[in-house]
């Protein structure tokens, strides 16, 4: 579980990812409602590209993030797709919808994920 030093050093963001409330999912009202966060060293990062949303859908993406597969507190942590992430005050929207997320492993096991925003 860890990152090279020049990767990790690129990680200059800090996001909170607050995960879907799996009991429920919603309040009712069709509304989501999250249980807990994690906040996660991430690079942030506009680029384009054409995704596949949760509904298989080809979306643009315009922001692209890496985060290595634990939290800032070096505990195991995920991202999934119905996850709410919050973004820095100095982007906009600071709370862009999930498209895509990517997991990647290396030689010796979990690594990073790629979100795409």
């Amino acid at each position: 579980m860890a990152l090279a030093p020049q990767l990790e050093a690129l990680m200059i963001h800090r996001i909170v990812v607050e995960h879907i409330a799996t009991s429920t999912g919603g309040d009712g009202y069709n509304k989501r409602t999250y249980d807990s966060s994690s906040t996660f060293r991430a690079r942030i990062e506009f680029v384009e590209k054409l995704v596949k949303d949760r509904t298989s859908r080809s979306v643009v993406s315009t922001t692209r993030m890496f985060t290595p597969m634990w939290d800032v507190n070096r505990n195991a942590a995920v991202i999934g797709l119905s996850d709410r992430v919050t973004l820095p005050v100095q982007f906009e929207p600071n709370q862009p919808p999930i498209l895509s997320v990517q997991p990647h492993y290396d030689h010796e096991g979990p690594h990073h994920f790629e979100v795409y925003l």
